[in-house]
């Protein structure tokens, strides 16, 4: 979850003394991670990706197999819709931006209680948009996180 703590830890054989340098994605070089342990505090959605430590002494260097760090997080709306103003039989449009994790599923609403069924993506389209339209809508993004919605 988005601001928990996580540990990385490798075990390496071979002739001593070992060295260790964990990545991030296969290929950034973390400074100061040179321990066979990788601690990670306060991770958020930036810190999802691979890990690895390439384990070392006199003798070479060896990758160890990369761990996957996904991060859930509750949705957040970083764009909110805006207010449309068309003439009749236009098209209005509204979208909205959102992150989280897992994949989000939208839902749009007509005078915020009333649910447009099948209105489940990012934008909503209302073409040939008459004055019985008018209305304020609404959008909720959620994410299922095992099988409770957030």
């Amino acid at each position: 979850n988005a601001g928990d703590d996580v540990l990385f830890t490798v075990a390496a054989t071979g002739s001593v003394p070992l060295g260790y340098q964990w990545y991030f994605n296969q290929t950034n070089l973390i400074a100061g991670a040179t321990n066979s342990s990788l601690v990670l505090t306060n991770v958020q959605a930036t810190d999802a990706g691979s890990y690895l430590a390439r384990v070392s002494n006199a003798f070479g260097a060896v990758p160890s197999q990369p761990a996957n760090l996904t991060i859930f997080s509750a949705p957040e709306i970083i764009t909110q819709p805006v207010d449309q103003i068309v003439p009749a039989g236009e098209t209005a449009t509204f979208m909205v931006s959102a992150l989280g994790y897992p994949a989000l599923a939208y839902q749009w609403w007509f005078n915020e209680t009333n649910l447009l069924a099948d209105e489940t993506k990012a934008a909503l389209s209302i073409p040939n948009a008459q004055n019985e339209q008018a209305a304020t809508t609404a959008v909720s993004a959620t994410a299922d996180v095992n099988g409770m919605k957030c």
